[in-house]
């Protein structure tokens, strides 16, 4: 028997029986549609959860920071050691020996350091600066602000360019002078448009308070000129200048006039070229160089594992309700099978062998699963598409459809159909042909 005729059989066989086939089809097509809407709602909060990561910056950097990896793993280790050792003696202990200790952690970056990172293979540039308080701000002839305010010193010889930040002028160009100004310090200052700030001289101060009365310490003050206003979202209350000239600023609090020299740079961010890994460039400088390291992608990663249990769990209630719709499928072609009994026995007895009998079935068990599949599919789109516009639309929470969910949900929608159909197909192929022939 060729394979276009048993395919042609046993859709005629579903043709004869419309109603039963039509209500078996639409009996898988809700577990399809379950399964679809259940991985959409798990990639949904997945990438909920993204969007919220990717606001705290951008997810291809890998952060350095000022650590002692080496030092911070040995600690850790001994800290473990020392709570083993408290709990097991049944004794109190505190850990204010340990964060007395926390200078002792930390690894300068120098320029040195930062140019040979900066030559490591995958690196496509660098950042790096220092950061500090100033405790007031006075526009030269003008108002004044006194608050703290977070002073921002950067490395113009790698990174200079601020314009995908700005709101208003230009990047920082000349160290000595120029001064880039959070969105937020203009109003507080009284201004209401950016652009009037620009080319105005601040004068920015750092001062201990008076004890009763008495100055600790002269206050130090440095004059910039504005030349670019930045944008909120980044820079709230920060004014960012070269770090040279932050230098001054910084420093006044730590005793320690050279504060670069003595102190390296606070954060380093190391921008990773595209198809780098950021998980191979950050294992090289923590191995190379013995920094500790962070960056955005890492939890980027871990929740793509938790997306995969997220929608592994979810999608169980679809395949859950796939498999009471697969009994509901053996249960259609049971009742067929006894229906054409006769007709398989005429079958087999003039030459038609077990094997095709049992393709037969198998196909009809294929037709109604992709069918239901494809069906469940279909409502499954539409479902999404007006909830996302109409329902979900104003929590800003998307359940995601993509076609891989759609083609995943028909894959195992067929093979569910398949494995339910091999049951009525084996008993089919198993009849005796003397005792079906002779039914009336």
């Amino acid at each position: 028997m060729k394979l276009v005729d048993k395919i042609s059989m046993a859709f005629r066989d579903l043709m004869n029986r419309k109603v039963r086939s039509i209500l078996t089809i639409i009996a898988v097509s809700i577990g399809s549609l379950l399964l679809v809407v259940m991985m959409g709602i798990g990639d949904g909060i997945v990438n909920k959860m993204k969007s919220m990561i990717s606001s705290f910056g951008d997810t291809n950097v890998v952060q350095v920071m000022p650590i002692d990896s080496n030092k911070m793993k040995d600690a850790s280790n001994n800290k473990s050691s020392m709570s083993i050792r408290i709990n097991e003696e049944g004794t109190s202990a505190s850990s204010k020996d340990f964060n007395n200790k926390k200078s002792e952690y930390t690894k300068k970056i120098s320029e040195e350091d930062i140019e040979n990172i900066k030559n490591i293979d995958g690196v496509d540039k660098i950042e790096a600066s220092i950061s500090g308080k100033a405790t007031s701000l006075k526009l030269d002839g003008g108002s004044s602000l006194d608050k703290n305010i977070s002073v921002t010193g950067v490395n113009l010889k790698y990174n200079s360019d601020f314009s995908k930040k700005l709101v208003a002028g230009n990047s920082l160009v000349n160290a000595d002078t120029d001064v880039l100004v959070g969105e937020n310090l203009v109003s507080k200052l009284g201004i209401n448009d950016n652009e009037e700030l620009l080319g105005k001289k601040i004068k920015i101060k750092v001062e201990y308070p008076k004890m009763n009365g008495i100055q600790i310490k002269e206050p130090k003050e440095i004059e910039g000129t504005v030349v670019g206003v930045l944008n909120k979202k980044d820079y709230r209350d920060t004014i960012v200048m070269a770090d040279k000239k932050a230098e001054t600023l910084i420093s006044y609090f730590t005793d320690k006039e050279n504060y670069i020299s003595e102190n390296g740079y606070n954060s380093v961010s190391v921008y990773a070229k595209e198809g780098t890994s950021l998980g191979t460039l950050s294992s090289k400088i923590t191995q190379e160089y013995g920094y500790e390291t962070f960056s955005l992608d890492m939890i980027n990663s871990m929740l793509d594992v938790l997306g995969t249990v997220v929608k592994s769990v979810l999608s169980i209630a679809g395949i859950i309700v796939l498999i009471v719709a697969a009994l509901g499928l053996v249960n259609t072609m049971t009742m067929t099978l006894q229906e054409k009994r006769k007709m398989i026995g005429v079958m087999r007895s003039v030459g038609g062998s077990r094997s095709n009998i049992r393709m037969i079935f198998i196909f009809q068990s294929v037709m109604l699963g992709l069918a239901g599949g494809a069906l469940g599919g279909l409502l499954s789109s539409g479902g999404i598409i007006f909830t996302n516009e109409y329902i979900t639309k104003s929590s800003n929470f998307i359940i995601s459809l993509t076609a891989n969910n759609v083609f995943i949900s028909i894959i195992i929608t067929l093979l569910i159909s398949i494995i339910a159909g091999l049951i009525p197909a084996s008993k089919a192929a198993k009849l005796n042909v003397v005792e079906a022939v002779a039914e009336e």
